[in-house]
């Protein structure tokens, strides 16, 4: 697996704990910055993945678009199932939020005392937060005098809106194949507190195997080949609270060398990730092929690869 790292999403000590892992590895990578509105890729160092290599990139959420862009595959690990309403849908009982209603913003009924309130899809348009009917309906007015700027958060924006649940401890665990892989506390006793889950962790281990648990079952369905799952200790026990893409979610404590070997040994590697380029090469079971004309254009513009000049027709 070929890694691509944005070298400025991470604190420096998270950043450092990826790349050592992939260089430690003897894995290929390559670090660049991302160009803010056009996706563009600036090289920082390493190099540019092929396209006969299986690619994972880590970076902010706009990765998904630079992903799409120069045709990565995997490249990032996300679908429709990264949505709050399927995820309650899937694993209702075990969801913190159990109680969660969906709607648009500005069409949340206006209520009395507190509510928790956050976007259903995992785009940190905005954070989830605790408010009142009040605060609600000031910001609503905000975003309607702004409705024809450019804003991460309009009235349209589709929403959760649940009754305010006392959290106790938070974790987060990577999740690939089905299986926990790394750990990291976050949150204990309402404080913030990173701490990677392992064997010295007795106290916590419990949190880990709720999520192993249930990452294995929660009736068969998973929602993706590897994402971020985090997890709740709250007043009726552990509870998920949501799930994220794995490509852009903070690693906190986790010990990402098992998060990078792990990735490695995803095999065999999804259908859709084998098909055959122009050039009549077939992919082997752990590798992904995308049609390399595809690329062409861009290496003719960046200098990067080599140009077929004479290629078939599709």
């Amino acid at each position: 697996m070929h890694h691509l790292i944005q070298n400025n999403m991470y604190a420096e000590f998270g950043f450092r704990r990826l790349v050592d892992a992939v260089k430690d590895l003897n894995l290929p990578y390559g670090i660049f910055k991302l160009r803010p509105f056009d996706h563009e890729i600036e090289w920082v160092d390493g190099t540019i993945s092929g396209g006969r290599t299986p690619t994972m990139i880590w970076g902010t959420t706009t990765v998904e678009a630079a992903s799409k862009k120069y045709g990565w595959h995997p490249g990032v690990f996300k679908n429709g199932n990264f949505d709050m309403r399927v995820l309650h849908e899937k694993w209702g009982p075990w969801m913190l939020n159990e109680d969660a209603k969906f709607c648009k913003l500005g069409e949340v009924p206006s209520f009395e005392g507190t509510a928790f309130i956050r976007p259903v899809l995992d785009s940190k348009s905005f954070s989830g937060q605790k408010m009142n009917g009040e605060e609600l309906d000031t910001w609503r007015e905000g975003l309607y005098a702004l409705r024809d700027e450019y804003t991460t958060v309009d009235l349209n924006t589709v929403v959760m809106v649940a009754s305010p649940k006392r959290i106790i401890d938070e974790a987060r665990f990577f999740v690939v194949d089905k299986k926990v892989v790394a750990g990291s506390m976050y949150r204990v006793d309402g404080r913030v507190m990173y701490k990677g889950i392992g064997n010295d962790t007795p106290l916590y281990q419990p949190m880990w195997r709720y999520a192993e648990a249930h990452a294995q079952t929660f009736e068969g369905w998973s929602p993706a080949e590897a994402f971020v799952l985090d997890v709740a200790k709250s007043e009726d026990g552990f509870r998920v609270i949501e799930v994220n893409c794995i490509n852009s979610a903070g690693f906190y404590d986790c010990n990402m060398m098992s998060v990078v070997k792990a990735l490695e040994y995803l095999h065999p590697w999804p259908e859709q990730w084998k098909v055959v380029d122009s050039d009549g090469y077939k992919a082997q079971p752990w590798e992904h092929v995308i049609d390399d004309r595809d690329m062409d254009p861009w290496r003719r513009e960046n200098g990067y690869g080599y140009v077929i000049e004479a290629r078939t027709g599709r």
